[in-house]
């Protein structure tokens, strides 16, 4: 199993389908260089945020 992927500079997939178990939805790494955040795609989706709809 991959442990992380980088999608993008500062943004890394964590976890998910081939990073932990392949029921697990996506959890991405944000390093914000002083600070960094988890997202669980699942809690979001959970919580009737549509993803296609978050602007970076």
């Amino acid at each position: 199993m991959a442990r992380v992927k980088e999608i993008t500079a500062g943004v890394y997939q964590v976890g998910g389908d081939g990073f932990s178990r392949s029921e697990d939805c996506c959890v991405y790494l944000v390093d914000g260089g002083g600070e960094s955040a988890l997202i669980d795609a699942e809690k979001i989706v959970s919580r009737g945020i549509n993803p296609p709809a978050i602007l970076a």
